[in-house]
C-alpha cells in the first residue's frame, strides 16, 4: 500500500470540501490491487458516455490488504510521537474495530487516485490492444501513446511511466 498524507480534513474525500476545523488526512492506496474493472462502448454516437465498472475491492486479496493497510494508518497516528497532533479521530472513528466495519467504512469513502490503466492494454497476446509499438492491432496507422497500455500496475504512481510512453510514441511517430 502507499499513504497520502494531507495536512488537512474533509468529511467526504469525494467532493474535497475541507472541515471547517483543522485536521489530517491519511488516504491509502493500494499499489497493485487484483480487482480488475470494465470500460464498455454503447453507443455509435460519440457524445454517448462509456459504460465504466471500476469493480473497486472485487477480490478479497484487496479487501484484505486495504482494511489491513487502513489499521496501520490507525496504529501510526495513536503513535506517542503523533500524539501532540491528534485531538481525535473523526473518520472513520474510533468505534470502527472489524474488518466488516473497516471494510464499510472504505466501500462508503473510498474513490480512485487517478491512475487508471490497461483499457489498451500492449502485449503480444491475442487480447492486447496494441503491439510493442504502440500501433492499434488491425489498423494502420493508429496509434495509442498514453497509460492506458500500460498492462499491469507498477508499484507508485504512473507519471514516470506515461512520461516515459510519450518519449518513446514521439520517436515512434
Amino acid at each position: 500500500v502507499q499513504y497520502f498524507v494531507v495536512h488537512a480534513s474533509y468529511a467526504n474525500a469525494a467532493e474535497r470540501i475541507l472541515d471547517k476545523h483543522p485536521g489530517m488526512t491519511i488516504g491509502v492506496s493500494q499499489l497493485r490491487p487484483k480487482s480488475k474493472g470494465s470500460i464498455h462502448i454503447q453507443s455509435a454516437d460519440p457524445q454517448v458516455m462509456p459504460a465504466i465498472r471500476p469493480n473497486f475491492l472485487s477480490v478479497e486479496e484487496d479487501r484484505q490488504s486495504l482494511i489491513e493497510g487502513m489499521k496501520i494508518a490507525r496504529r501510526i497516528m495513536q503513535r506517542p510521537a503523533m500524539q501532540a497532533f491528534v485531538e481525535l479521530e473523526t473518520g472513520p472513528g474510533i468505534d470502527v474495530q472489524t474488518d466488516e466495519q473497516w471494510l464499510e467504512f472504505a466501500q462508503r469513502n473510498g474513490q480512485t487516485i487517478y491512475h487508471p490503466i490497461a483499457t489498451c492494454r500492449m502485449g503480444e497476446d491475442a487480447d492486447a490492444v496494441v503491439d510493442s509499438s504502440l500501433r492499434v492491432r488491425g489498423m494502420t496507422g493508429l496509434r495509442v501513446v498514453d497509460a492506458s497500455v500500460i498492462p499491469s500496475m507498477v508499484s507508485g504512481n504512473i507519471l514516470g511511466e506515461a512520461m516515459s510512453l510519450g518519449e518513446r510514441g514521439a520517436h515512434l511517430i
